[in-house]
């Protein structure tokens, strides 16, 4: 079981801080901290190493186990050199206290919810859709080519957008030998995420009941119940932001040591390798931790620190821009592709047609511009971050959602035509869409209190610029597909509701509230819209249950008229015996589903893109010769090079080879 080599490089990396922490009477052990610790060292690890054998195109099993199993060998050597074993044990036990029996049921609940979707992570095979065009593929072909470097794609996000996520896939993938682990770097992510958030908030000052409701909190935020059986990438980015939140609510207390400036380094240089988003959220905390350490060291000392986080991020994101650089003459694409992300530029389109004359057309006076001009200028944020706020309003009543939508359309200078355009084309039940309605209002609520009462506040800033900063600066921010950016702002304003139902006195409801937040969560977790444990087709679910159904039919939950035809077409080209498969598609086709299909690359189909942008033909593979081409865009066209069409399988056509292997 090579898989259990990070597995246990993680275990150990989390004994081996647990047993320092011990072994110094100034660092008390801290359990979830050294949790925190382990996972940003195992991040830059698996960073590190797949930087380092791809050089060499050893990007592939034999090479991933051997580098893992060296480092078990290593740390396993330094706890038995250094007797940590005991050490830790009986430092956790010095620390460990019985929750009450409340407590302990709420605690035992999360467990629940934890296993429950662990098992469909693992149960099904990955079918959001983009993993299916981007997140897999790129995959695919790393372990293919046995590199990171940049090849011909049909969709160019397989290329410039940050990898991290799919690096943590790619090694589980390979160690495993199949897709079956690939869900589970977002369900870590998710777990490791209530961790942080309860550390979060003890750091804060909540109690314990606090802090078991700020995981509680984050384990039901619905976009994250939906999420975490997937292979997105945004609770990845959620948990980098909540390792990173965490050194700064520490830095609130006291100044960070050295080791600690390194690891909230790496936090930034990991959320950003793994998502663009991550600066939207990392860079509130960054300045926030500067202006801390600036009121309390002074401008120099802030003025180092802030070069060496720039300088972690960059060392962390090199090769990646390099490759970005290189292929596309910027950081993450053509300059036109990351401009056209932010949202600025569409303010200032909106502005260059206010139109110096009336419907009328009377001229109007230069005052008159100015004056619309400005109104839009003030109006522009408020209608953005009202949208995005508004986003969360979709639930799985129709009547509660008709009657909320209705005010929201009583609002048009704030809420503009949300409802129209984003809300009543959302599925409440669906992992790029569904809103957190329940959560939105306990975040304000929250807010509210602890302004109220002067707790968390400095954090609270810190956290809400992320939410404003989201729609100010990305386009997507405030449309219905940009509602899974906000996870990252939910789960890091957990610590802040528990830290809230504290100080508003609520502590005995404290059990209550954790089960009424945990009942809200279990229509998302029992209906997820291409993942169900409850099948319910057709609507709130698009399949069966992810038990009982085959799981060709939850790849396909999404396209199920395709399903038969890829079947039939994997058939015939096992029949024709080609192993050197062309694709031939367009960017917005479904890649992954053909790898799937064809189980490729461990079944010995190789898959190369013989079609792409202008910029990246240089990135095609002159010596590979296909005998056989699988084209989506091909029309009616029947000969394709030297390939003749053998049949069409509901748009995908299969284009052979006379004679296969032999090319004659």
């Amino acid at each position: 079981m090579l898989i259990l080599l990070p597995l246990s490089a993680f275990v150990l990396g989390w004994a081996s801080f647990v047993g320092g922490g011990c072994q110094s009477p100034a660092r008390p052990p801290y359990w979830r901290a050294a949790f925190l610790k382990t996972a940003v060292a195992w991040g830059a690890t698996a960073a590190v190493l797949s930087e380092g054998l791809s050089l060499f195109g050893l990007l592939r099993r034999p090479a991933i186990a051997v580098a893992w199993l060296a480092i078990v060998g290593v740390l396993a050597f330094m706890i038995i050199r250094k007797r940590l074993i005991a050490v830790v044990w009986q430092g956790l036990r010095s620390r460990v206290t019985l929750p009450d029996r409340g407590e302990l049921g709420l605690l035992g609940a999360l467990t629940l919810l934890a296993a429950a979707l662990l098992a469909v992570a693992w149960a099904a095979p990955p079918n959001n859709v983009d993993s299916l065009f981007y997140h897999l593929p790129r995959v695919m072909h790393w372990v293919q080519n046995g590199s990171l470097d940049h090849y011909a794609a049909s969709n160019h996000a397989q290329l410039f957008m940050p990898p991290w996520a799919e690096i943590a896939i790619l090694h589980l993938r390979e160690l495993w030998g199949s897709d079956k682990p690939a869900n589970l770097a977002q369900w870590f992510s998710m777990v490791g995420s209530l961790i942080g958030v309860s550390a979060i908030a003890a750091r804060l000052g909540a109690g314990r009941k606090g802090q078991l409701l700020a995981a509680t909190f984050a384990a039901t935020v619905p976009m994250g119940v939906l999420q975490a059986t997937s292979t997105q990438n945004d609770y990845v980015t959620a948990f980098w932001a909540v390792c990173a939140a965490y050194w700064v609510s520490v830095s609130l207390q006291r100044p960070l040591r050295q080791s600690e400036v390194l690891l909230l380094g790496l936090c930034f240089g990991l959320g950003i390798l793994t998502k663009v988003t991550y600066f939207i959220y990392g860079a509130p905390l960054g300045v926030g931790f500067l202006l801390i350490t600036h009121k309390r060291s002074g401008f120099w000392h802030a003025a180092r620190w802030g070069l060496a986080l720039a300088g972690l991020v960059a060392v962390v994101n090199l090769t990646t821009w390099v490759r970005n650089l290189t292929t596309f003459g910027g950081l993450y694409g053509r300059s036109d592709w990351s401009v056209g992300m932010l949202a600025a530029p569409r303010l200032a389109q909106s502005l260059r047609v206010i139109e110096a004359a009336d419907p009328a057309g009377a001229k109007r006076g230069i005052g008159e511009v100015l004056m619309e001009g400005a109104r839009q200028v003030l109006i522009w944020p408020l209608n953005r971050v009202g949208q995005a706020a508004a986003l969360n309003l979709i639930t799985p009543s129709s009547v509660v959602n008709g009657i909320v939508w209705s005010i929201l359309d009583a609002f048009p200078v704030l809420f503009d035509d949300v409802v129209s355009h984003s809300l009543r084309h959302a599925a409440w039940s669906h992992e790029d869409s569904a809103g957190n309605p329940l959560h939105v209002m306990l975040v304000i609520a929250s807010g509210a209190t602890l302004l109220a009462t002067g707790a968390g506040r400095r954090y609270l800033a810190m956290v809400m610029a992320g939410f404003v900063l989201l729609p100010l600066v990305i386009q997507r921010g405030s449309s219905g597909f940009g509602i899974r950016y906000q996870l990252p702002f939910f789960i890091a304003s957990a610590p802040l509701f528990g830290l809230a139902v504290e100080r508003a006195r609520l502590n005995r409801w404290g059990v209550p509230i954790g089960i009424l937040l945990l009942v809200s969560a279990l229509p998302y977790l029992l209906f997820n819209n291409t993942r169900p444990i409850i099948g319910a087709q057709p609507w709130p679910t698009r399949t069966r249950s992810v038990f009982v159904a085959p799981a060709q039919e939850i790849m396909y939950a999404i396209n199920p008229e395709l399903q038969s035809a890829h079947d039939q077409l994997a058939q015939a080209l096992a029949r024709s015996g080609c192993r050197e498969v062309g694709l031939r598609i367009d960017s917005s086709h479904l890649e992954y589903q053909f790898w799937w299909m064809l189980d490729a690359p461990q079944s010995g189909y190789r898959l190369e893109t013989v079609y792409t942008y202008p910029v990246l033909e240089n990135l095609l593979d002159r010596d590979f010769v296909p005998c056989a081409v699988i084209c989506t865009i091909c029309g009616d066209r029947t000969e394709l090079n030297d390939l003749t069409l053998y049949s069409d399988f509901s748009g995908a056509g299969l284009f052979l080879a006379d004679d296969p292997q032999t090319g004659d």
